[in-house]
Parts: C-alpha cells; sequence; structure tokens
C-alpha cells in the first residue's frame, strides 16, 4: 500500500493494546485528523473513508491476534465514529487544507477554507486556526488572539512574510515559516509594542539573490516575541548582497529563542543576532555567521544580551564572536567560541565564556 509514514504512525499508535476503546476527546480528535490526511493525501488505492477503515482494521488484525482483542470487531464502529466526527462543526477552531475552498465557512473539517490569512480574517480572538500539510504561498497578517497550529508543522510551510502589520497582536504560531518571496523579505516581522507572539517551529527569512537577504526575524517593537525552533537568515547576492540577518531586535523590545541562529549567506554581514538596544536571550543552540568576511561577526550586540548553553561560530579567522559598538555586558552561561577576539564587552561572566578553536 503507498503510505504516509506520519499518518500510519498515528494510526498505529492509536491502536495500541487498550488505548483505543477508551480515547480521549483529544486522541479521537488527533485520529479524526489522520483520517483526512490519509485519505485526502497522495495515497494510490485509499481514497475514500470506507476503503480507509478496510486498510486500517486489516493492520489492526495483522498487528494484533484474536488472543490480545477478542472484540477486535468493533474497531470499524471506532473509525466510523471518528469519521462522523470530521463532520461536526467546531465553534472555535477553523480549518485550512490544501483542498479547500475560502468560500467555505472554514468551522467544519470537510469544510476547510483554503488560504490560511481566509481564516485568519474570519476567525474571532479566542479561535485556533487549524493547518493541514502542504505549502502556502501567502502574507500571514496576524490577529490578536487567533493562534495558527499546524497539524504536522515541519511538513506545513508558510512561504511569505508573517505580520502583526503594526496592530496589537497576542498570539501563538506553530507551523514552519520560510519565506520565499522577495518583495517581503522578512520571515517573521513584528512592529506593534504590545505584542506578544509565540512560535513553535523554524523561521527563515527571504533570499535576494540580486539583493540583501532578508531577516528571519525582525522585531522593530517594544512588545515579546518567543521562539522555539531554529531561525535563519536569507541568501543575498554574493557578488555585493549582503546576506540576512538571521534576527535584527531594532527597538527595545524582548527577543528570546531556543534553537539554531544562523545568518545568512552573501557578501558581508550574515550577522546570526543583530541587537540594537533590547533584550536578546538564546539558549540551547549555535550562533553562526557563514560569511567569509573580517567585519562579519557571528553577534553585534548594543543592547542586553544573554547566552546560556550556546556555540558561537564565525567563518572569517579575524571576525569577532560577539561585538559591540559601545561598552556592554553580556551574560554567558556555557559559551563555547572559536574566535577568541570580542570588542567592548565590559564584563563577561567569570567562568561562563571559553574559547577554542576546535569548537564545530
Amino acid at each position: 500500500m503507498a503510505d504516509t509514514p506520519r499518518t500510519l504512525a498515528a494510526l498505529q499508535e492509536f491502536f495500541k493494546d487498550g488505548e483505543w476503546k477508551n480515547v480521549s476527546a483529544q486522541r479521537l480528535r488527533d485520529f479524526v485528523v489522520s483520517v483526512y490526511n490519509y485519505v485526502g493525501y497522495g495515497t494510490d488505492d485509499v481514497t475514500t473513508a470506507a476503503e480507509l477503515k478496510d486498510a486500517v482494521t486489516k493492520k489492526h488484525l495483522e498487528s494484533h491476534t484474536a488472543a490480545s482483542h477478542s472484540d477486535i470487531s468493533s474497531t470499524g464502529t471506532e473509525i466510523d465514529a471518528a469519521i462522523t466526527l470530521s463532520k461536526i462543526e467546531h465553534t472555535n477552531a477553523l480549518f485550512v487544507a490544501k483542498n479547500g475552498n475560502d468560500a467555505n465557512d472554514g468551522k467544519r473539517i470537510d469544510e476547510a477554507k483554503l488560504t490560511i490569512q481566509a481564516a485568519v480574517t474570519a476567525a474571532s480572538s479566542g479561535n485556533t486556526v487549524y493547518v493541514f500539510d502542504g505549502d502556502y504561498d501567502e502574507t500571514i497578517i496576524l490577529k490578536n488572539g487567533v493562534d495558527i497550529v499546524a497539524f504536522n508543522p515541519e511538513n506545513t510551510t508558510i512561504l511569505r512574510q508573517v505580520t502583526d502589520n503594526n496592530v496589537e497582536c497576542n498570539c501563538y504560531l506553530n507551523i514552519t515559516i520560510n519565506n520565499g518571496y522577495a518583495g517581503e523579505l522578512n520571515g517573521l516581522y513584528i512592529r506593534h509594542g504590545s505584542s506578544d507572539i509565540k512560535v513553535t517551529g523554524n523561521i527563515t527569512g527571504g533570499d535576494d539573490l540580486f539583493a540583501d537577504g532578508g531577516y528571519g526575524i525582525f522585531n522593530e517593537s517594544t512588545g515579546i516575541v518567543t521562539v522555539i525552533g531554529d531561525i535563519t537568515g536569507g541568501t543575498g547576492d554574493p557578488a555585493g548582497g549582503v546576506g540576512g540577518r538571521a534576527i535584527q531586535n531594532y527597538s527595545t523590545g524582548i527577543v528570546t529563542v531556543t534553537g539554531n541562529i544562523t545568518g545568512g549567506t552573501g557578501s558581508a554581514e550574515g550577522y546570526g543576532v543583530y541587537n540594537s538596544t533590547g533584550t536578546i536571550i538564546v539558549k540551547n543552540g549555535t550562533i553562526k555567521n557563514p560569511v567569509n568576511d573580517s567585519a562579519s561577526h557571528s553577534i553585534i550586540n548594543n543592547g542586553t544580551l544573554t547566552l546560556q548553553d550556546v556555540k558561537i561560530l564565525c567563518t572569517h579567522a579575524d571576525a569577532k564572536s560577539i561585538y559591540s559598538g559601545t561598552a556592554q555586558n553580556v551574560r554567558c552561561m556555557g559559551v563555547w567560541a572559536n574566535r577568541d577576539d570580542h570588542a567592548n564587552i565590559t564584563q563577561l561572566i567569570p567562568s561562563g565564556f571559553t574559547f577554542d578553536t576546535d569548537v564545530l
């Protein structure tokens, strides 16, 4: 059977011994999602709910002996119940899928909208927009109180910029952002001072091979951006364009990242972190500048910087691990760097910063 390994794994998990008979509402919803994906995406011989039911029942029979499940015959009933739930209207959720239609109200899985933005626009504060697998080539303007959650974040990608459009937004996103549109170079662009954005997922700035690469995160606000995931700057023109900064904190806002941070490639810059006056906290990752230029430092800091369990990698031998235009304090806890130079750093927490040219 041609299959989707992720979906089969979910089905196998659902049908573990004893767990499928008295499932919670959350697990049943997760199963509905698996059913919907399995029916609708990329299978050769499973095209209807009935065929899916047969396939799952067969797999269940193959996986368990009659002795371990004397009531195997009820499996079909459980699947029927799950499929029926896919047609239930949800009051606090909207659904988006590549086979959806923006004319739909999005409140049922089988009546999903086609675009994320249409769902966000239709949603009210307190709603969650659930997104099925695929690439969504659209700019997203966030809405206060509306979360965006992909069922499978690693395989669900927004291909243009995500922004609060200078309007207060308190949102959670669990999705990949990989901006491939040169006209809007930032991956995540936050401007409003009261915005509080939390993201679980990787973020990449836009590429512009004829000019400068975009920023992974561009925070112009005094608000808060918190990310669990990897941040990457966009690629610039290697003949004269700069590599995009992975993080540009341009105001007094706070940006916290748990993950790897990599500047974009280009002829210059490519900073992993550029902190103008605000606060940046990086935990459990590597900060890297891939540009082979003496002024292409891994970190430019003129604000408040805290690094915890971080490696700092520069490509050029004369580049600085951390550079500040004015005297600054940097709090380092378990930080390693492959360059032993830093500029205008007045205090490095004792024993917290170790230089080792062999750090990889």
